[in-house]
Formats: structure tokens, C-alpha cells, sequence
């Protein structure tokens, strides 16, 4: 068989093998059943998604970092296949379950987005990484995340009034980037695309996490401890107080970047911008074989 039919053979054997998706699981601390999804070849880079979502809509960004790296998505509690997220859930349970990944698996390399972000901060306090890279992590500063509307959304939720609690969410974590009076009509909007039904499954837990980060509020200076220099990224099309959150936490950490990803919205890692965040991470996440 001549030497080029051959390589092609194995090349296309490779393309296969890194973008097939492997679920498994992990037990945490607690005894909680923690599953991810794995596709690549290379040094583990474990990535942790944010607020409603879940491992598979991160499933473009794997691939795509695939052929550097073995990529474990993770199913954070209240998700999927993972256990519940308890009557202890707290920032500290995330960074238990996150660790029991890294470890079971040998990842060195974490990435975060939104409020899976700032748990990837958590776990470097505590951790020790290779590499750390995070986008527009979730904090309340002067309580810019309240607890206020929770007892609404709950009531919301209760009646299975889906559009009503997807309001209530948006209201305490969008910091006014959406006027109040257009949430209706945002929820109305979002409620036609074809994410709208798991939507609706994930916005029970976003109760827990809006309440784990009000309850952290101000408290971002202790990031300053982080032992590793982090990538920080940014959307160009992000709200304003997302932006300034991002560069007011690298600019506690030594030796920080900072990475505006032109074009890219909140959303960006899950949807439109994963090839360019693929980009930064490959560059960020430097290791000896490189």
C-alpha cells in the first residue's frame, strides 16, 4: 500500500478517535457520582462550564483542542448524569468535585467559564495546576449578585412557569446589560430556540449558585493567593460589568493575561467563539512536549 494511502488512513483514524466523546464517572468527597466526557490525545485539560449549562455544549470547544490535549468535560452537580447538588452545596463541594477529576484523571490544565470560572479559581487555591485560564468569571461585588429574587423564582419554578423564573435569573445576574423591562421579551425569544426545554431542567440549579456567589460577595481579593498566573479572557461583545470583574481579578494575580476575544459575547466559550478560545488556551497552556 503506498506510504501516502497509508498515512491518510491513520490520519483519518485519528480525526476519529479524538472527537469521539467518552462518559465516565468519579466520586467526589461526599460520595457524590461526578460524570464527565473525555475526547483527545495529550496532557489533561479539564474544562467546567457555567450556569446553565452543561458538559455537551462545550462539546465544540473539546474537539477543537482535541489534537493537543485530553479533554474532560464535567458535569457539575444538578446535572445529567452527576449526583444532586446536595443540602451542603457550596463553592467548596464544586472545588471537591473538580479535584476529584483532576486527580483521577492526572489533569494538570483547568479552564472556566462564567460561574464554572470562578470555581476554577477555587480549586487553584487549593490545587495544584499546570495551567489555569478562565473566562468572565462569576463574583458579586457590593452585592451586585443578590439573594432578593430567589423566593420568586422558586415560586416560579414550583408552578413550572419556566419564562417567569428565566426572567427572575436574568434580572439578578445580568446587572442591568438587559433593561428589566425587555426580559419578557428576551425569555419569549429564547423560549423558541430548541435549548429552551433544557434550559428549563437547569434553572432549578441556578438557585444554589446565585445564592453560593451572594454569599461570597467582596471577597475576591483572596484570589491574590493563587499560586499559578492565570489567562484571563474576555468578550468584546460582553456587558460592561463583566469585562471590568474580569480585569479587576487579573489584576490581583501576578504575571496575569488578559485576552479580549473580539466578537465574542458572555456565551462566547459554549457558542460562537470556541475556535478562538481554542486558540488562547493552546497558546496559554504551554507544556514540555510542545
Amino acid at each position: 500500500m503506498p506510504c501516502t494511502l497509508v498515512f491518510a488512513k491513520i490520519c483519518l483514524q485519528f480525526s476519529m478517535d479524538i472527537t469521539k466523546f467518552k462518559e465516565s464517572k468519579v466520586k467526589s468527597a461526599d460520595g457524590t457520582a461526578i460524570s464527565y466526557l473525555t475526547v483527545g490525545k495529550g496532557p489533561g485539560l479539564v474544562i467546567i462550564h457555567g450556569s446553565l449549562r452543561s458538559a455537551a455544549d462545550y462539546k465544540p470547544l473539546a474537539a477543537s483542542l482535541a489534537d493537543r490535549f485530553t479533554v474532560h468535560l464535567i458535569d457539575r452537580r444538578g446535572r445529567n448524569n452527576s449526583g444532586p447538588q446536595g443540602d451542603q452545596y457550596s463553592f467548596e463541594t464544586e472545588v471537591q468535585d473538580v479535584s476529584a477529576v483532576l486527580e483521577y484523571t492526572g489533569s494538570k490544565y483547568l479552564f472556566g467559564h462564567s460561574f464554572g470560572g470562578t470555581v476554577a479559581l477555587e480549586v487553584a487555591l487549593q490545587y495544584s495546576l499546570a495551567g489555569l485560564a478562565v473566562y468572565e468569571p462569576a463574583i458579586s461585588v457590593d452585592n451586585s449578585i443578590s439573594v432578593r429574587t430567589l423566593p420568586d423564582i422558586r415560586n416560579a419554578l414550583a408552578q413550572e412557569n419556566y419564562k417567569e423564573a428565566f426572567v427572575k435569573v436574568m434580572k439578578t445576574v445580568s446587572d442591568g446589560a438587559i433593561p428589566d423591562e425587555q426580559l419578557p421579551e428576551f425569555a419569549e425569544a429564547v423560549a423558541k430556540y430548541p435549548i429552551w426545554p433544557e434550559l428549563c431542567k437547569l434553572l432549578p440549579s441556578t438557585l444554589e449558585e446565585i445564592r453560593v456567589v451572594h454569599e461570597a460577595n467582596n471577597t475576591y481579593a483572596k484570589y491574590g493567593t493563587i499560586p499559578i498566573a492565570p489567562l484571563f479572557l474576555y468578550g468584546g461583545s460582553s456587558p460592561d460589568h463583566l469585562v471590568s470583574q474580569t480585569g479587576l481579578l487579573a489584576s490581583l494575580i501576578a504575571g496575569s493575561q488578559v485576552v479580549k476575544i473580539e466578537g465574542a459575547r458572555h456565551s462566547g466559550p459554549a457558542k460562537d467563539a470556541f475556535e478562538k478560545i481554542s486558540q488562547e488556551l493552546k497558546s496559554w497552556f504551554v507544556y514540555p512536549d510542545t
